[in-house]
């Protein structure tokens, strides 16, 4: 039993609970019908984690749990270690349930895990273009995903080809260091080619304010701040005037675009300072802090050391690329700012910009990287 690894011997002790509980496994004569049993008392029981113990026990008790998984995805999902753990023993179980295997490859790679996320792709009957673009571009493969992008979008309905369209834009104007602009070209260009007509109704209003959000972020890494004012009052007059996004739009421009030396770049600092503390959510609370990091950087290097520790102890989530994005940004800045460590951190910055799928930030970090060497 211990070479089985059934039990476990902390300090030359026996746990007994789980001696009898395995003990009581290996005497099971009918283990698809406790298992049965099990996912009915879970199935009684109305909680989130509950759907992820029903679905194993179902799986276990012998169940095409597909459909079950698919309907109940969002609350199975939303633990992500969990939900792939689940999804690897379901698949072993049903290595015919390739919509599952989709599901894991997407959250694996929503995880950072490109090699788990190639295994389930390469194990697909048929390609799944969007998820392959995303593997490709966590590989730093920028040209096969674009061709995989473009295979994905050519057999998408008119709406979900919209819709990847714009979120390709967005993630393109990320993919960057902060110190460049990116190919706004491109985007720009990608962005006269929206048709929101094609999207549905539900995701129009949402895809007007993404919009906007973009052509501003265009102008303010052009430094056009009479085109992000432009852009801002559109957006005031679209959404609620009490919106938080109309405010937090207006410190980064004022912040971002006065003059360094200026009385009113102090303001825009303190300012900016308070609305890092206010913002509850860690995605926007380290993205706000970071371009007051990206401020103080060269006026000043010891205030922004300063935000940035604050910054690092943010918990960020990880198994979202937006998280592991900001997280590449930290080490990226703790190089700028700690020059005795920058080669380690920006080694270290350049592999999270790849699970972020952000390969051509990895790749501009890598050239500065062989510059400083």
């Amino acid at each position: 039993m211990d070479d089985a690894g059934l039990l476990r011997w902390p300090n030359g002790r026996v746990e007994v609970q789980h001696l009898i509980r395995n003990v009581r496994r290996v005497v099971w004569e009918a283990p698809e019908e406790i298992h049965g049993q099990a996912a009915e008392r879970w199935s009684e029981i109305e909680d989130g984690e509950a759907r992820w113990f029903e679905a194993y026990h179902r799986t276990l008790a012998g169940e095409d749990t597909t459909d079950f998984i698919a309907e109940n995805s969002e609350q199975i999902l939303s633990e992500s270690a969990t939900a792939a753990a689940l999804l690897d023993d379901v698949l072993h179980a049903l290595p015919n349930a390739h919509a599952l295997r989709r599901m894991a490859a997407k959250l694996a790679l929503d995880r950072g895990e490109s090699q788990m996320a190639a295994d389930y792709l390469d194990a697909l009957p048929t390609p799944d273009h969007a998820l392959l673009a995303r593997l490709h571009r966590s590989q730093g493969e920028i040209s096969a995903a674009e061709e995989a992008e473009k295979k994905a979008q050519s057999s998408a309905s008119k709406s979900e080809s919209a819709r990847m369209h714009l979120s390709r834009l967005a993630a393109l104007i990320d993919d960057r260091l902060p110190d460049e602009t990116g190919d706004l070209d491109a985007v720009e260009k990608g962005l006269s080619n929206v048709n929101i007509g094609n999207l549905e109704d539900s995701q129009k209003r949402s895809a007007i304010v993404l919009l906007a959000i973009l052509r501003h972020r265009i102008a303010m890494l052009r430094g056009d701040g009479d085109a992000a004012v432009s852009v801002r009052n559109d957006l005031t007059e679209l959404a609620d005037g009490e919106d938080p996004l109309i405010e937090r739009l207006t410190h980064l421009e004022n912040l971002l675009l006065s003059d360094p030396e200026s009385p009113k770049r102090l303001e825009a600092e303190g300012a900016m300072r308070r609305l890092v503390g206010r913002t509850p959510e860690s995605l926007p609370h380290v993205s706000f802090g970071l371009a007051l990091v990206q401020a103080q950087a060269r006026s000043n290097p010891p205030g922004a050391a300063t935000t940035l520790e604050n910054l690092r102890a943010i918990p960020l989530p990880l198994d979202l690329a937006a998280g592991r994005r900001l997280d590449a940004l930290l080490w990226y800045w703790r190089g700028v700012l700690e020059s005795n460590h920058r080669l380690a951190y920006w080694r270290e910055a350049i592999l999270r910009f790849r699970r972020a799928e952000c390969p051509r930030a990895a790749r501009s970090l890598t050239a500065k990287l062989h510059k400083a060497l």
